[in-house]
């Protein structure tokens, strides 16, 4: 989607624009989750239309918790196309702290050994997807 686009969706709007922004936000992403902040929630819608619209990849499960074989939990990836093995995760500025980035790096290597190749979303990433569809598209061949 073209950042007018985008800036129409998410930009400014009257009072009372949270509750209903809130409910599109759920509705896109599959119910409500409590463990996220508005915010991410956000993020997230965004990365699914970038993984759907702007790269043309079948819509993602959002916040799938993913489990091996014998039923330990691997990770919950930001979006998973549980088909392809594909996830999708975006890093905020909370990544870059270097305890944050040690378990981010583990989390990868627990997903890529499970046979999962991921494709990672920044901040630019909402701006111009141009990067991320060639991350994600590179994760799908």
């Amino acid at each position: 989607l073209s950042r007018s686009v985008r800036s129409r969706r998410f930009g400014f709007a009257p009072a009372g624009w949270r509750a209903e922004v809130t409910q599109v936000i759920d509705d896109e992403l599959g119910g409500p989750n409590p463990d996220q902040s508005f915010d991410q929630r956000i993020t997230e819608v965004l990365m699914r239309l970038g993984w759907t619209e702007d790269a043309g990849m079948p819509r993602p499960l959002c916040n799938a918790p993913l489990f091996d074989l014998d039923g330990r939990h691997i990770g919950t990836p930001d979006l998973v196309d549980p088909v392809a093995g594909v996830i999708g995760e975006y890093d905020g500025v909370w990544h870059l702290a270097d305890a944050r980035r040690d378990k981010d790096l583990e989390r990868e290597a627990r997903f890529r050994g499970h046979g999962l190749e991921g494709a990672t979303m920044v901040r630019g990433d909402l701006v111009d997807p141009t990067g991320f569809v060639q991350r994600l598209t590179a994760a799908y061949d």
